[in-house]
C-alpha cells in the first residue's frame, strides 16, 4: 500500500496543517468568579426557601437585562441546581466563555446537565462545542434540520432540585454575550408550583427533542466534520442553511484544499502503477473524509462502501458524501443486515457488515473506504479486507502506530 498523506512524513507539513488553523479559535475563556460556594451547591433550595417571600429564587419574573442581567441568574440557578437541561437555537464562544467559572465548579461537585442546540444557519461555533465537550458531566446533543424551512428557535433553561423546587427560564437568549448581558431580551423565570405546568411540559418537550430523529450526539468527529463545513462554506453567501441538509450544498461548489489536491494526485498515479490499496494519514480535523469523498469523485466510482465501527463516524460520512455527490438522496444508504438491494453510496457498521459477506459478492463494490485503519488488524476487518475485490481501497487513520506492534502498513 502506498502511504501517500502523511502530516508527520510530508516535506509541506505547514501546509498540511494549514486546513486546521483556518478555523480553529484560539481563545481563553474569561474566568469569573462564582457568588455560591462549591457546597453550597445543590443545597440552595431548603424547605424554607419554597416560601415566596424568602430568597426571591421562587419569584416568577421578568428579566431583560437591566436591572439584573439574565448572566446572574442563570449563574444562580445552576450554582443551587442538583442537575439542568438547557436548550438553545445557537451557542457562541463569546457566551459560553462567561460561563466557564460556572460550568468548572458543577464538574467538580459533580452536577450533570443536558444541553440540546443545533446547527441552523451554522451560527453555533465549533469552538463553543470544543468547550462543551470538555466537560464530561455535560452531555450535548444537536438537533439537525432537514431542510430551510425546518426552523429551530427554542430557548430555554431548566433546574432541577432534590426537594422538588425546579424552576425554568424561557424567552428569548440563547448563549452569547449580548444575549446574556446586555441585548434587549425578554426572559420568564418561573418555578414548579401545583398550580403551574410550565415546567413539566417544559421537561416533557425537551425529552421529546432528546430523543427526536434529527438529533446527533456532539463528539469529536462530529465537531471535526462541522469545522471542516464552515471552513468550505466560509465567504460563499450560498450557503446558508445547516449543513446536515444535503439539499444547501452546491456539489460544484466544494473544492478540495491543497492538501486534498496532492493526495487525489497520488491516489491516481497509485491506480496507474497498478495499486489497489493505499492509505491516508492525517491527525483529525483535516478532512479525511472529505478526501475519501473526492478520490470516489475523482475515479469516477460506480459504487462505493464505507466502512466504520461507530455509527457517529457512519453519520459523519454520509452528511460528508451528500455534499460532495449531486445524487438523489435514494442514493445513500445505511446497510442492513439481509438488505437484498445495496445503494450506489453504502454506509455499513463493520460488525454488522462482517456478518453478511457470504452474501455479498466480492466484486460488488468499486470503491471502499474504511476508516480508523489501525483498527484493521482485528480479524472481523481482516476478514473484510479478503473478501472483496474492489477496484481502489482506501484505508483513514490518524494514528497509525499501534500499541501492540502491528503494521497496518503490511496489512494494507
Amino acid at each position: 500500500m502506498d502511504e501517500y498523506y502523511s502530516e508527520k512524513n510530508n516535506e509541506n507539513a505547514d501546509e498540511v496543517r494549514e486546513p486546521v488553523a483556518e478555523y480553529v479559535v484560539d481563545k481563553q475563556p474569561q474566568q469569573l468568579s462564582l457568588e455560591f460556594p462549591e457546597e453550597k451547591m445543590g443545597e440552595y433550595w431548603d424547605d424554607a426557601a419554597l416560601n415566596k417571600t424568602s430568597s426571591g429564587f421562587e419569584e416568577t419574573k421578568l428579566i431583560y437585562n437591566e436591572a439584573e442581567q439574565l448572566l446572574d441568574v442563570l449563574k444562580k440557578e445552576l450554582s443551587t441546581c442538583s442537575s439542568f437541561d438547557i436548550v438553545v437555537s445557537f451557542i457562541r464562544t463569546s457566551g459560553l466563555s462567561l460561563l466557564v467559572s460556572t460550568l468548572d465548579q458543577l464538574q467538580q461537585a459533580g452536577i450533570k446537565g443536558r444541553v440540546i442546540t443545533t446547527t441552523y444557519l451554522n451560527i453555533t461555533e465549533p469552538s463553543a462545542m470544543e468547550t462543551l465537550l470538555q466537560y464530561p458531566n455535560i452531555e450535548t446533543r444537536i438537533y439537525q434540520p432537514q431542510s430551510s424551512l425546518d426552523s429551530f428557535h427554542a430557548k430555554s433553561y431548566m433546574f432541577y432540585r432534590n426537594n422538588g423546587a425546579d424552576s425554568i427560564i424561557l424567552g428569548s437568549s440563547n448563549i452569547s454575550k449580548a444575549a446574556l448581558k446586555n441585548g434587549e431580551e425578554w426572559n420568564l423565570r418561573t418555578y414548579e408550583n401545583d398550580s403551574d405546568s410550565v415546567v413539566k411540559t417544559g421537561q416533557s418537550r425537551f425529552e421529546h427533542l432528546w430523543n427526536h430523529d434529527n438529533i446527533a450526539y456532539l463528539d469529536e468527529t462530529y465537531v471535526s466534520d462541522y469545522k471542516e463545513y464552515c471552513r468550505i462554506k466560509d465567504g460563499k453567501s450560498t450557503f446558508k442553511t445547516s449543513f446536515t441538509n444535503s439539499q444547501t450544498l452546491d456539489s460544484t461548489e466544494l473544492k478540495p484544499n491543497s492538501m486534498q489536491d496532492e493526495a487525489l494526485i497520488n491516489i491516481q498515479e497509485s491506480m496507474r502503477n497498478g495499486h489497489t490499496r493505499a492509505l491516508a494519514i492525517a491527525a483529525t480535523g483535516t478532512g479525511k473524509t472529505y478526501l475519501a469523498a473526492f478520490a470516489a469523485k475523482d475515479i469516477g466510482a460506480s459504487s462505493v462502501l464505507f466502512i466504520a465501527h461507530r455509527i457517529e463516524l457512519l453519520e459523519s460520512a454520509h452528511r460528508t458524501f451528500r455534499n460532495v455527490f449531486d445524487d438523489n438522496p435514494n442514493s445513500f444508504s445505511y446497510y442492513k443486515s439481509g438488505k437484498k438491494e445495496l445503494a450506489k453510496f453504502t454506509f455499513a457498521l463493520m460488525q454488522t457488515l462482517a456478518k453478511d459477506l457470504e452474501d455479498i459478492p466480492m466484486d460488488h463494490f468499486d470503491f471502499i473506504i474504511i476508516d480508523e485503519f489501525h483498527r484493521a488488524a482485528a480479524p472481523q476487518y481482516e476478514g473484510l479486507i479478503a473478501h472483496f475485490q474492489p477496484r481502489f481501497l482506501l484505508g483513514l487513520t490518524a494514528t497509525p502506530e499501534r500499541t501492540d506492534k502491528v503494521n497496518i502498513y503490511e496489512i494494507a
